[in-house]
């Protein structure tokens, strides 16, 4: 009868057969009980199929409890370690566009720093010349007003990178090593685990296994995870 119900649960064969056991032995153990209480002060107790399958019942209500709490942890997990790439590749971006625009900025500057020069020296000149100088010192102003329009551009980039970053590394110091060593145990991970994992190997270089029968074969990235970055979940700790 143990064996009927817990078998619903889809467990392994050696743990099915070993919860089976303790289930018998329990039920064994409370019936003797049962008889000596009844030698002892004479009051009778009933130990039914009722009992037994409410102790089975009791068993499967935990077991589905601790499981269910295993999945959310997993999902949990799955979801940050996903928002933490999307945040990394966000941050590499907008330090590669930054990275882009500083020669720009530089030039900018360069060529405004040499027209302050100009218009500093011809502010001595007769007043023909000086309104020469007027126009080229507005023509200046507007390269001035240039460079810095590039370097506020530059600077508010730089601000949305910065929490960005920050909260890549705390969801990055948020991380368990029991987490990685939970997912490196699952032997069927979610779909979105598996994309966590496929994003993974690709960020780091690790190339997946081919799988399949001829015409079919699918790119597996779940096993050379485990293998080569899931085995370095102890450096978490």
């Amino acid at each position: 009868m143990a064996r009927k119900f817990v078998s619903e649960e889809k467990l392994a064969e050696n743990v099915l057969g070993g919860i089976v056991d303790v289930c018998v032995d329990m039920q064994t153990r409370v019936k003797n009980v049962s008889v000596r209480f009844e030698r002892s002060l004479r009051r009778k107790t009933y130990i039914t199929p009722t009992s037994y399958l409410s102790l089975i019942q009791c068993f499967r209500k935990l077991y589905q409890f601790v499981r269910d709490k295993t999945y959310a942890a997993e999902q949990r997990y799955a979801k940050g370690y996903a928002k933490l790439l999307e945040t990394e590749a966000s941050v590499t971006k907008m330090q590669a566009e930054l990275k882009a625009k500083e020669p720009q900025l530089a030039d900018a500057l360069d060529k405004t720093a040499k027209l302050i020069v100009v218009v500093a020296e011809k502010t001595t000149l007769t007043s023909e010349e000086r309104a020469k100088v007027e126009i080229e010192e507005k023509a200046c102003n507007i390269k001035k007003d240039e460079a810095e329009a590039i370097a506020n551009q530059c600077t508010r980039e730089l601000d949305k990178a910065k929490p960005a970053l920050a909260k890549a590394a705390a969801a990055l110091k948020g991380l368990d090593a029991k987490y990685v060593i939970e997912l490196k145990g699952n032997n069927n991970p979610t779909p979105p685990v598996m994309l966590a994992m496929k994003a993974l190997c690709i960020m780091l270089g690790v190339k997946g296994v081919l799988e399949g029968k001829a015409g079919e074969k699918k790119m597996n990235y779940v096993k050379p995870c485990k293998s080569e970055l899931l085995s370095l979940g102890k450096s978490l700790s």
